[in-house]
């Protein structure tokens, strides 16, 4: 099955994470080439979707968002360990409730080449299993799209095994591939240390000197 209409598919950024090598820095703030993650991150959705949401932990400060942007947050204790899956079921829920979406594309907030070309491309392989990020034998278990109606099972299996990994979840939910090729290797790069931040700003400049 293909979705081809953006009214169908819902975006959600996972902008949760501590960012403790970088600091404890909140990535989603973080500016590249003018921008923050957050901006890259909803450009790339935006175009693709119908609606957006940012998900963040219970606890965390929310950074100023555009007005249709939507805030969920995890459902976990705050302060507490949780799971990156903890944020993709807040916001299914809230693609639920929105009444008109039936799979939502997420991303995370940080990795801010990915684009809306490669959110279309996950936009495409919408279908009745999630299909995730697939790229040089790496697994991207975040970049993926996922139907609304798996929610009950994704549930029921994080409550089965709190601690899965994000491949096992989507192991047990059938998920399928979804392949891209080696010039969509930037697309994937996650900021997550100093240095990781020193490469993306060298891409970045690379990328402007080349315009």
């Amino acid at each position: 099955m293909t979705v081809g209409t953006p009214t169908r598919i819902a975006g959600g950024i996972l902008a949760g994470g501590k960012g403790l090598r970088l600091g404890g820095v909140e990535k989603a703030r973080l500016v590249l080439n003018g921008g923050s993650f957050l901006d890259h991150a909803l450009a790339a959705l935006s175009p693709v979707t119908s609606s957006v949401a940012v998900a963040l932990r219970p606890e965390q400060d929310a950074p100023e968002l555009p007005g249709c942007t939507a805030l969920v947050r995890d459902e976990v204790e705050a302060g507490t360990r949780s799971s990156p899956l903890a944020g993709v079921i807040a916001l299914l829920k809230w693609t639920e409730s929105l009444g008109h979406a039936s799979h939502l594309l997420t991303l995370t907030v940080d990795t801010p080449f990915f684009g809306r070309s490669h959110a279309e491309r996950l936009a495409s392989a919408a279908g009745p299993a999630p299909a995730y990020a697939a790229q040089g034998g790496d697994t991207h278990g975040l970049h993926a799209i996922w139907p609304v109606a798996l929610l009950p099972r994704l549930e029921a299996l994080l409550a089965e095994a709190p601690d899965s990994s994000v491949r096992k979840v989507l192991e047990g939910l059938g998920a399928m591939p979804c392949p891209f090729g080696p010039e969509d290797r930037q697309a994937f790069l996650n900021v997550n240390t100093p240095g990781d931040l020193e490469q993306a700003q060298r891409i970045a400049a690379a990328h402007h000197a080349a315009e």
